[in-house]
């Protein structure tokens, strides 16, 4: 059976939702990668763990502003106002450099 075949009958044995992934890592790190994805199929409290940890270190992409906001507002102290204001003027200003 060739590559391509197996990985066509993998799929097609495979759970609507799920996603086939391959990744090259170092040897080291493979008994964790596999331990992350198997938490992840599995679903539950280990799997918002993995996602929880994943997403401390890794950028956020298309985040909207208010995401934004809602990250950063932990930041600022309890009780202290947020107050996010920024020029509305349209007309040309001169920058001093």
């Amino acid at each position: 059976m060739t590559s391509s075949a197996r990985v066509r009958k993998h799929r097609a044995k495979t759970a609507p939702g799920m996603r086939r992934v391959e990744v090259i890592v170092p040897a080291s790190a493979a008994y964790e990668l596999r331990a992350a994805a198997k938490a992840l199929r599995q679903g539950g409290a280990a799997a918002e763990a993995v996602r929880k940890a994943v997403q401390l270190v890794v950028e956020q992409p298309n985040e909207t502003a208010r995401a934004f906001f809602d990250r950063i507002m932990v930041h600022i102290p309890p009780g202290e106002p947020f107050v996010y204001e920024r020029d509305q003027t349209t007309e040309m200003r001169e920058i001093n450099l």
